[in-house]
């Protein structure tokens, strides 16, 4: 089931100075909303605490055929109105060949939960009518400004089959009438993301993690460019955790700006998951924030590592 807090997806907000209207995608129920209050109470919202704080407090008692919600300076509901504010989505066209290993129709497809923004897990319901069905991710957009992630993120773990580093690629999927590509389908390991696991942090894994930033940077000569508990899926069967989500991926030398290193955030983020302290994860993850890390005398940990191993194990290899 999605998080509370990965609910909304804010596409655009408008703020003339008298109201604001934010244009939301509730991922809970794949609909397209609009929020209209007061600029005294969503407007100059770094963090659209507001905003989250209306979407939360309405959106379940929104009808079938209401869109909008408008609220007071208060926050309190003025009202539902029955704009539709639903958005077209241009995807783009398949044109390859029907091979059922390479591509399969929406509805063959069974959603099973949803899992977080535009992830849902789903079995595969084969169309020839296959004894064994499977489990998987499927990753689409209703976000019209992110199909270039999902298309950059399905090009990439394509290009990736078969190497152990990465989350398998499952399928292409596409949409039955129109054959447009609604997204992808990566396969279902038997763990969580890393980010939802709050057990031993074995030491194989990092070496796992490090060995998949070396593979993107010095084979493929690409950044992963978003590196962190979020984008690792744990394998529990298999003792190992694999990188995915490739859609900010970057290749080294192109970039218009300086990017954050792979092996930068891979240092900053296991230091926070292993010892809880934030302090350096609302900083851009410069050389500056890992020098510090680098540089501490003692880490203070909240999670248990592996037994036979110690901490400086863990840091040396951060190092090397």
């Amino acid at each position: 089931m999605i998080s509370s807090e990965g609910r909304f997806c804010i596409i655009y907000c408008i703020d003339d100075l008298v109201d604001v209207t934010t244009y939301v995608i509730d991922c809970d129920t794949l609909r397209c909303l609009q929020l209209i209050g007061p600029s005294k109470l969503l407007g100059n919202e770094d963090d659209f605490r507001n905003t989250f704080l209306a979407l939360e407090r309405y959106v379940d008692q929104l009808g079938p055929d209401n869109h909008t919600i408008i609220v007071d300076e208060n926050g309190d509901l003025v009202k539902f109105t029955s704009e539709d504010v639903t958005m077209e989505i241009r995807f783009p066209k398949y044109t390859g060949a029907m091979d059922k290993h390479q591509v399969i129709r929406r509805s063959e497809l069974t959603e099973i939960d949803r899992l977080n923004k535009f992830v849902d897990l789903v079995e595969y319901n084969s169309s020839d009518s296959e004894a064994k069905k499977e489990l998987a991710f499927f990753k689409y957009t209703l976000n019209q400004n992110w199909i270039w992630r999902v298309w950059i993120d399905l090009h990439i773990h394509k290009a990736l089959q078969g190497n152990e580093h990465f989350v398998p690629f499952h399928r292409i999927i596409i949409d039955d009438v129109t054959e447009n590509i609604l997204g992808f389908t990566y396969k279902c390991l038997s763990g969580t993301r890393l980010y939802d696991y709050d057990g031993v942090f074995n030491f194989c894994w990092l070496k796992q993690m490090t060995d998949a930033a070396d593979e993107l940077n010095l084979r493929y000569g690409v950044l992963h460019n978003d590196i962190c508990p979020h984008t690792f899926l744990i394998d529990h069967d298999k003792n190992e955790v694999k990188l995915y989500c490739f859609g900010l991926i970057i290749k080294i030398g192109k970039q218009t700006m300086v990017p954050l290193a792979d092996v930068n955030s891979l240092i900053v983020w296991v230091y926070q998951f292993l010892t809880g302290d934030r302090q350096f994860l609302d900083r851009l993850l410069h050389q500056e924030s890992v020098s510090k890390i680098e540089d501490m005398g003692e880490w203070k940990l909240q999670r248990p590592i592996e037994d036979g191993f110690d901490i400086s194990d863990y840091r040396k290899h951060l190092r090397d």
